[in-house]
């Protein structure tokens, strides 16, 4: 768990603000589609709906009690694209990109949150390996 974006002030709120750490949370749905698949590659796009809240604390300037934010609903929409190499039948690494937009989100923390993410994957398939060592036939299904 992370311990939240830390700012040095949010002055669209109000501009006496010093310190401010906002956390994100939130759970999605999401599609993922394959575009292109063969023995050592699968290259694949993925889109996200998601559902949250970010909450936070903040202080004014000369001031050392933290005060607590409201809590704001947040509809994170987040598409990206991703590439496995697949090393042997039952392990796979990979990467990709993307870019996440925040809808219905306050513009002070829009801003914050709407940015290009990076995705690095480590894919195991252990029933697989179970099942490929049980019927070596396996093996070569894809």
């Amino acid at each position: 768990m992370s311990e939240g974006v830390e700012l040095n002030n949010l002055t669209s709120i109000d501009p006496n603000i010093s310190d401010v750490v906002l956390n994100l949370n939130y759970a999605t749905i999401y599609y993922e589609r394959v575009l292109f698949f063969n023995r050592k590659w699968e290259w694949f796009s993925t889109i996200h709906l998601g559902n949250g809240t970010i909450s936070g604390h903040y202080r004014f300037e000369n001031e050392d009690e933290w005060r607590t934010l409201d809590e704001q609903q947040v509809r994170p929409l987040e598409v990206s694209t991703s590439l496995y190499f697949n090393i042997n039948w039952w392990i796979s690494i990979g990467g990709g990109g993307g870019y996440r937009y925040m809808r219905k989100t306050p513009p002070e923390a829009k801003a914050i949150y709407n940015s290009p993410v990076a995705i690095l994957r480590l894919r195991v398939q252990l029933l697989k390996l179970l099942r490929g060592h049980l019927n070596p036939e396996l093996r070569d299904v894809y």
